[in-house]
């Protein structure tokens, strides 16, 4: 996500990154994390 700030030059970024039991992408917390933020990146 990303966003500007009133009154203020730049902008701020935010990446969430998860690290989950035995890589388990299909966990609830995962699933919605992609959802909230459109998109996931999974490496291994």
């Amino acid at each position: 996500r990303c966003g500007r700030v009133a009154g203020r030059a730049g902008s701020i970024t935010q990446m969430p990154i998860l690290t989950m039991l035995n890589d388990d992408i299909t966990h609830p917390v995962p699933d919605l994390t992609g959802y909230i933020t459109e998109g996931q990146i999974v490496l291994s």
